[in-house]
């Protein structure tokens, strides 16, 4: 399914909200006559959740959604979410790591079922504690700038051991589904 961010921004365009499976009818003819791209309602269907499929969409499909929202690829799209500056709306949870404290301990979630628990280590870094996720494993250090609800969530780096691995987006199609604080850090008396 598309993240609660890229639907809005599907929405918006289309004019109207998908309520319906028959609402996707109407936005796969709409993408493909803007696009010249063919786009079926099955697949609207399944990227808004009202059939169960395949929980990876083909890059084509995501690419065509881009398309419909003015970016040339869906690793553009990706790229402008980041670096867009977000609504601070109480719907909306915003995570800066710079307001934590060292030790607290987070877990963050995202499709399809996947989780990361991680302790903040300071300067934006994180250690992994345990790992759904196959391109994170447990005792990297990651470094995150900031991360939203419903938007996907970039991994500026990723380190193992001394060697550093490159950056990842988890959530890169559903966004975060939960940002949840478990344990605080202690403060020392």
């Amino acid at each position: 399914m598309l993240s609660k961010v890229i639907k809005e921004m599907v929405e918006e365009k289309f004019g109207q909200a998908v309520r319906y499976p028959k609402d996707c009818e109407a936005l796969a003819a709409r993408i493909s006559d803007a696009c010249k791209q063919q786009i079926s309602a099955s697949t609207i269907k399944r990227l808004y959740g009202f059939v169960k499929g395949i929980e990876q969409p083909r890059l084509y499909t995501l690419d065509v959604i881009s398309n419909y929202l003015g970016h040339s690829s869906w690793e553009n799209l990706l790229m402008s979410l980041n670096k867009q500056n977000r609504p601070s709306r109480a719907t909306i949870e915003h995570l800066l790591p710079a307001q934590l404290k060292k030790g607290s301990v987070l877990e963050i979630g995202y499709e399809p079922n996947r989780m990361i628990t991680i302790r903040y280590e300071g300067k934006n870094c994180f250690n992994i504690i345990h790992s759904t996720e196959k391109k994170l494993l447990q005792n990297d250090v990651i470094t995150i700038q900031s991360a939203d609800l419903h938007y996907p969530l970039l991994v500026s780096e990723i380190k193992r051991g001394e060697k550093n691995i490159g950056q990842c987006t988890l959530g890169s199609i559903s966004g975060v589904t939960f940002i949840k604080k478990i344990q605080t850090a202690k403060t020392k008396k």
